[in-house]
């Protein structure tokens, strides 16, 4: 223990300490006159607490000019601990308003500090089940403050956000629940084969709006997202239907993504002035008795064209709504494929009625008019690869369904395109709808 000569100036009154005794006092009077000073201080205390000044008029008394030095002693031993002053919001300064007897309380929990054990303990309870912001709220703080612990927790891994999603499903800024524990590993990149099966797979099944897409792109960002749409539009495999616009042009909006190629725009745009001509003829050729068939055909003839592929064309146009230029060669047409539709059936007919019966039920589960895939079609309808395909060209050829054909067959592969039909001109079909005469 340090006696008087030893202790430093007090930081609490700025006073030096007590005088060097004489060398020739005895040290039993010096301790005595010390205690006898302590006792006074002591003392004083025991009526209670008491300012600096008051506690060294009491020392005065007892013979000692400064009492700075015996405070800090009686600190230090804990029989008196200092009064600190305290701001309007109830936080502790360093300012000594006064002393009072026995060791220091306890300082008690700062609002924070209650916030923070509040934040942290419903987190915890929550454990495996994330909680919103609202709900951890601790009312003892300010809103900053409480956002600044927060903060504070997640910095230190003791809670983790977990975000909202955008429209387009992608990852928000918005916070919207806060989970127990550090933050889970972030996710693998996403396997590019797979997410573009999926893509596949989904609009295989129905067209898909944009939004509805982006679920299936399996955490795939934006950027890559849109990448791959295009991929896919220019290899043929999707294709965007665009908005129209109240014009009834298409806009740069994309509302659905289907499967399948694009459909190609109707020639008969560019047969404007053609078909007054055609009329024309068709009226002159009826005064001979010779039929539209037999002008149409003389007009392929005369263009030049196989004849096998003007008969793959005209069945892949009997999917598309005829715009009126191209009902001119329609008409004419019609009789041209009649011989070949009463000789070339090979099924039988119950193959056929199977084949309209599942394709009604598919359609029911979609809408009316819904393209539905070969694929999910052969598989619905119990028949052999050979039969199958026999009834659905059958059909196709007395206008009960409709088929779409696939333009890019080579970039399949070689199961893939044997799950699609195949006419005997070499065209494959990807996907059927009901014919205008069995909806």
């Amino acid at each position: 223990m340090q006696t008087l000569s030893e202790q430093g100036p007090s930081e609490h009154s700025g006073r030096k300490p007590l005088p060097e005794p004489a060398l020739d006092e005895d040290p039993g009077a010096r301790d005595d006159r010390v205690g006898h000073v302590l006792q006074a201080i002591l003392s004083e205390l025991s009526r209670g607490p008491a300012p600096l000044s008051q506690l060294e008029v009491a020392a005065s008394r007892a013979g000692c000019q400064d009492a700075a030095a015996l405070i800090e002693r009686l600190i230090g031993e804990q029989r008196i601990h200092p009064l600190f002053k305290r701001n309007a919001n109830g936080t502790r300064t360093k300012v000594i308003e006064g002393y009072a007897l026995g060791a220091p309380a306890l300082e008690p929990p700062s609002p924070k500090e209650v916030a923070r054990t509040a934040i942290s303990a419903a987190i915890e309870l929550a454990h495996q089940t994330p909680v919103a912001l609202k709900e951890i709220y601790a009312p003892q703080v300010t809103r900053a403050d409480f956002n600044a612990l927060v903060k504070e927790l997640v910095e230190q891994q003791k809670i983790h956000p977990l975000f909202g999603r955008a429209k387009d499903g992608q990852p928000s800024k918005s916070v919207q629940y806060y989970a127990f524990g550090p933050p889970p590993p972030p996710p693998p990149p996403p396997d590019a084969a797979r997410t573009r099966r999926a893509v596949l797979t989904a609009l295989e099944e129905s067209p898909r709006t944009p939004l509805a897409l982006a679920a299936y792109t399996l955490g795939l960002g934006k950027k890559e997202y849109e990448a791959l749409l295009q991929e896919l539009c220019g290899a043929g495999l999707i294709h965007a239907q665009h908005q129209p616009t109240s014009s009834g042009k298409a806009s740069r909006k994309v509302a659905y993504y289907r499967f399948g190629p694009a459909p190609e725009p109707d020639a008969g745009q560019f047969l404007g002035r053609l078909q007054a001509v055609l009329e024309r003829a068709f009226e002159a050729a009826r005064e001979h008795r010779i039929s539209k068939a037999a002008v149409v055909a003389a007009l392929v003839d005369m263009s030049g064209v196989d004849r096998a592929a003007f008969q793959a064309e005209l069945r892949k146009r009997g999917s598309e709504e005829p715009s009126p230029n191209s009902q001119v060669f329609a008409r004419g047409a019609e009789d041209a494929l009649s011989t070949r539709r009463d000789t070339s059936s090979i099924s039988s007919q119950s193959d056929r009625d199977r084949v309209l019966e599942r394709l009604h039920e598919l359609v029911a589960q979609e809408r009316e008019g819904a393209l539905i895939p070969i694929r999910a079609l052969r598989r619905a309808v119990d028949l052999g690869p050979t039969s199958f395909d026999a009834a659905v060209l059958d059909l196709a050829d007395n206008d009960l369904l409709i088929l779409h054909h696939h333009e890019y067959p080579s970039d399949l592969s070689e199961n893939e395109r044997a799950e699609l039909v195949r006419d005997r001109y070499g065209t494959y079909y990807f996907a059927v709808a009901l014919g205008a005469e069995v909806r």
